[in-house]
């Protein structure tokens, strides 16, 4: 959904970023790292708005897609439980055994 190729103008960042690194690039970089080191965990859509979440190592990342203007809106970068409440019903569990 949100397949975009960047490049990262201070170097593609390390797989080992926290949170305050990712937060530390520029647009571009973060889709960048998004690319490169995030994991699709799931997705939802809010009218023209699309919203994918991905994790990189101990923190998500959303990205907020406008599908009217065809463009990445915004990075979030959290890593608490709440913030992933919309996306609960999205996640398919069914592979993991209890």
């Amino acid at each position: 959904m949100f397949v975009t190729i960047f490049s990262c103008t201070r170097g593609c960042p390390d797989p080992d970023k926290n949170e305050s690194g990712f937060n530390s690039l520029n647009e571009f970089e973060k889709g960048e790292a998004l690319w490169e080191y995030g994991v699709h965990v799931a997705e939802r859509f809010d009218d023209e708005i699309g919203c994918g979440l991905y994790q990189i190592n101990d923190f998500y990342v959303e990205v907020k897609y406008n599908g009217r203007i065809n463009a990445i809106t915004k990075f979030t970068s959290f890593n608490t439980s709440t913030k992933l409440e919309p996306y609960l019903d999205k996640i398919d569990i069914s592979g993991i055994d209890n």
